[in-house]
This record gives structure tokens, sequence and C-alpha cells, in this order.
């Protein structure tokens, strides 16, 4: 109880910190930086509120939301298949294999004493943090699916089903209309 990171985590982080802040969840602001978008929008700049430099990159960009890569879920169906294309292999890549959770659900982290941190996001005591989060992600989403895959230069596997999947960041996935 009482994890410390109320309420500066919600507005800065010190670099070369490993403190919580929400503000690193600005995953679209990175993306942005890429310089794929217009970016001359108010609409779109009111998503992008940040002071970093854009250096647009000439290559091409393969995005993904990590559910495309779960073994028999409906957004991974062509995953495979579509970043073979991109990437212009001549070998196919190996179809996905299911995961296999370890038996102790901590046992992946190498760093016991971090497991002592761990907190459970919807828990009541979180939920401003959680609020704010859910609020970035939205802006993400929204950014990621209305400007950054209109770009040419953007890829995506299953584009219906990405942003399907996009939509989930809008939403609270501790709200009891989720879980029902």
């Amino acid at each position: 109880p009482g994890y410390p990171y109320k309420p500066k985590c919600m507005t800065s982080c010190k670099t070369g910190k490993m403190d919580v802040c929400t503000i690193r969840a600005n995953f679209h602001w990175a993306l942005s930086r890429l310089g794929k978008t217009p970016m001359t929008s108010k609409k779109e700049k009111r998503l992008l509120q940040h002071k970093m430099s854009i250096d647009p990159m000439p290559n091409k960009v393969f995005i993904m939301e990590s559910r495309q890569i779960i073994y028999n879920h409906p957004s991974a169906q062509n995953f495979t298949h579509d970043l073979h294309d991109f990437l212009g292999l001549d070998k196919d890549l190996s179809e996905l294999q299911p995961y296999v959770p370890p038996a102790d659900k901590y046992a992946e982290f190498s760093n016991k004493e971090a497991v002592e941190h761990l907190i459970h996001i919807c828990d009541e005591e979180h939920d401003e943090v959680r609020k704010d989060l859910v609020r970035i992600g939205k802006d993400a989403a929204t950014w990621i699916t209305k400007y950054f895959l209109e770009s040419p230069d953007v890829y995506v596997s299953s584009k219906d089903e990405f942003i399907k999947l996009m939509d989930d960041w809008g939403h609270d996935p501790c709200s009891k209309e989720r879980r029902l």
C-alpha cells in the first residue's frame, strides 16, 4: 500500500531513474518522432503534447500490438506472413507457437527483490494512476489509428484486427463492464 508515485508520476520523470511514471506510457510520442505524419492539424497536435524533436526517418515501419503474436489470437492469423513480406525475406518465418507460462508466475523475474514491489493495478489505491494511463492509452490509440497508420510508410498486419486491439487501450481493464 501507498506505492510512492503520486502525484509526481503523472507529470515528469527524471532521466536515468527507474521511477514509476505514467508519462512514460506515451508510446505514441516516440512514434511521432519518426516523422511519418504531417502533424499539421490541431487535433493531431493535441494528441502529441510533447516538446521532443521530430527526426523524419526514411525507413518503412512495421507496427504491431503485442497480442498479435499470441498463438491462435484472431489478430495473429496473418502475422508471420505479413512480417515476412514486409522484411522481404526469401525463407518463410516459423509459425507462432503456443506460450506455456511458468508454474511460478514470478519465476521469469530475475530481480526477486522487484517482485516485492509489484502492484495490482486494479486496487482502489491506484485508481488515479490507472485513470491517467487509460487516458494516455486512448490518446495513443487515437493517434496511431487515425494518423500514424495513414502513412504509406507504416505497415500493420491484419489492420482491422489491429484497430480493434488499439481500441482496448482506451478502456479501463479493471472496470466491471470489462470483466464481464
